[in-house]
């Protein structure tokens, strides 16, 4: 059994979370790391969790999410998406050089595309390094589907959202000597509103070169509660595997208080974890309510930040990711550190 949950845990753990409507949350929701150790099959790691979550930074989340929507769009063929994608390498490669050097070798590299925008890849080297990896991914790419190729795209919960989690996970893993028993690697991905491009050219380079997958996490907007409704993380059904999904529900009540994990579909490949499902690996999709709910405002320009709204909550951190005042969206997987899952 490998034991998984550094990666789960804080992935459901990068607190942005809001006073939402009828319920308060108390717990920061997890990010989903992954420690990897074997022998392990209590999900409640919480020990080891908790010290690395208490680490996490409102302030670095709002930087880096106000640095990925500054950009006119990250559409996957234009000028400024190559362009956030070079400056977020620059960004993990000097996390990278922050390492204490008491944690496991970390290395970041891009993946190239012939389209221009590279995919980005962070990783953390285990004890064993030929062991399965533990993915966590969220796509970087954005889309103004009016306009795709020129229109204004900020894209702050689609998929902006996302990727800061992994962005602070990653962050506060490699300041903390964060050292697997085999390798956690972190994917910003190009191309998927284009149809999964990035993930799928990943996923099938791993595939080709026979490399061992213990699972993918999809982190694919994060940020967003619908008014009047309860906090809630939709589970994706479809594309996904039961067992992984099963498991990662559970850490919802583990580390969350006010946020329930209730099942949702999408009836196609909707996102990057479909890459990885059609070609054999477990993967695992919580999105950040269920689709009836889902933001508005995604794929236009409204996509957008505002923080008139956010408040600091006990033990949370708090974003408010759109235009209308009025709502209370909610910024869930946001740091990562704590995924136990069954191999």
């Amino acid at each position: 059994m490998i034991f998984q949950t550094l990666i789960s845990a804080l992935a459901l753990s990068t607190p942005l979370l809001v006073d939402a409507c009828q319920s308060t949350v108390t717990k920061p929701p997890l990010l989903w790391l992954a420690d990897l150790r074997s022998g392990n099959t209590d999900a409640d790691s919480s020990s080891q969790v908790n010290p690395v979550i208490a680490t996490l930074s409102q302030a670095n989340l709002k930087t880096d999410l106000a640095a990925l929507t500054s950009y006119k769009t990250r559409y996957y063929k234009s000028t400024t998406g190559a362009t956030a994608s070079k400056d977020l390498l620059k960004k993990l490669q000097s996390i990278a050089a922050s390492a204490p050097g008491t944690g496991g070798k970390v290395t970041v590299t891009s993946f190239a595309h012939s389209w221009g925008m590279s995919s980005l890849i962070a990783r953390i080297e285990g004890t064993n390094s030929a062991g399965a990896i533990t993915i966590a991914g969220a796509h970087l790419d954005s889309i103004n589907q009016s306009n795709p190729t020129s229109g204004t795209a900020p894209g702050a919960d689609d998929n902006g959202s996302g990727c800061v989690n992994l962005i602070e996970g990653f962050r506060k893993l490699v300041a903390a000597g964060f050292k697997p028993t085999t390798p956690v690697e972190f994917h910003w991905y190009s191309g998927e509103e284009a149809g999964l491009l990035g993930s799928a050219a990943v996923a099938k380079s791993y595939s080709t070169s026979k490399k061992p997958i213990n699972a993918y996490l999809n982190l694919d907007m994060t940020a967003w509660l619908q008014t009047g409704t309860t906090p809630q993380i939709g589970f994706v059904s479809d594309k996904t595997d039961s067992n992984l999904t099963a498991f990662t529900k559970k850490l919802v009540s583990t580390y969350l208080s006010g946020v329930v994990a209730t099942d949702d579909y999408c009836g196609y490949a909707c996102s990057d974890h479909a890459s990885w499902n059609s070609l054999g690996y477990p993967a695992v999709y919580p999105f950040e309510s269920i689709t009836e709910y889902e933001n508005p405002n995604i794929h236009t320009a409204a996509d957008t930040i505002n923080y008139s709204q956010a408040r600091d909550l006990p033990t949370l951190e708090t974003i408010n990711l759109t235009d209308d005042p009025n709502s209370s969206p909610l910024l869930m997987h946001m740091s990562s550190r704590s995924w136990w899952w069954p191999t």
